[in-house]
Order: C-alpha cells, then sequence, then structure tokens
C-alpha cells in the first residue's frame, strides 16, 4: 500500500481508472456526428464488445465493483456510478428524435431500448461466466445484439 493508505482507496482508484479507460474508448470511436439513433448504438455495441474482447479483466473488476455492497465503499461507489451513468447519456446527445413512430413516448422507448442492451450485457456477462472453458464468441454477440437492435428500430420507428 505505498500509493495507497487501504485496501478502500486502491480499489475505488482501479474502478475510477476502468471505467475511464472504457469511456474513453467509447467517446474517442462512437461517431456522435451519427444522429440516427440506432446507427449511434450499433456502433457503441460494437465498440464495446472489441474492448470486452481486448480487456475482459477490466470488465470483470467493473461488474465486480459496480455490485460491491460493502458500507466501507458504498456511499463512494455510488458516487462513482452515477457520473459514469451520466456519460452514457452522451450517445443520446444530438439525437434525431423525428424517426420514432408519432403514437410512441420517446422517453420510455429509450429507456426500453437501454434497459435492453444493458440486459444483454448482463447476459453475455452471465455466459462467459458459465463457460467451462471461459471462451466467448464475441461475432456472435455481435449478431444477436444487432438483431435485438433491428428488432427494437422496427418497434420504435416510423
Amino acid at each position: 500500500f505505498h500509493y495507497f493508505k487501504n485496501k478502500k482507496q486502491l480499489f475505488l482508484y482501479l474502478f475510477e481508472f476502468a471505467a475511464d479507460k472504457i469511456k474513453n474508448e467509447i467517446d474517442e470511436k462512437v461517431k456522435l456526428s451519427e444522429k440516427d439513433l440506432f446507427k449511434r448504438l450499433f456502433q457503441a455495441v460494437e465498440v464495446k464488445i472489441e474492448l470486452w474482447k481486448q480487456y475482459p479483466s477490466i470488465f470483470r473488476f467493473i461488474e465486480v465493483a459496480y455490485f460491491e455492497q460493502s458500507k466501507e465503499v458504498f456511499i463512494e461507489m455510488q458516487k462513482k456510478k452515477e457520473k459514469y451513468l451520466g456519460s452514457s447519456k452522451m450517445l443520446l446527445e444530438g439525437v434525431d428524435h423525428t424517426s420514432f413512430k408519432d403514437d410512441v413516448d420517446v422517453n420510455q422507448a429509450l429507456k426500453i431500448i437501454f434497459w435492453s442492451i444493458d440486459g444483454l450485457g448482463r447476459e453475455f456477462t452471465e455466459r462467459l461466466k458459465q463457460s467451462p472453458t471461459k471462451q466467448f464468441d464475441y461475432g456472435a454477440a455481435i449478431v444477436e445484439t444487432n438483431q435485438v437492435l433491428l428488432s427494437l428500430k422496427a418497434l420504435f420507428y416510423k
């Protein structure tokens, strides 16, 4: 603990380092000039899966840290999680809402879309955990995610 006073400080630093690494790569590679929400989401998913492939340990650590309930770090983790959840809202900046069907509540649709993506991410993580070889078919994950996004697009877009 030469650089950190205790395990708590080390844990919080590692979470912030890992989350910043992923966030910065996504921010760098997703083109915000794209105004279509689903095209932007396709980009983000592909970037995130590529990063997952490149940095599996970072994603495993973020998952463990994200659900940490220990009293020692809970309050600080809540603040850090809010910071990174807020950064995912950048995917919505400048998105054209006119493509949504007229009778669709856009805010509700966005919630459903993001819940679906989040759920897929959790499902993929669980599949990886359950795999005896710890191998994961990233190409299949991209295809499956794209199929879900295309279904949601057909549901919500004109």
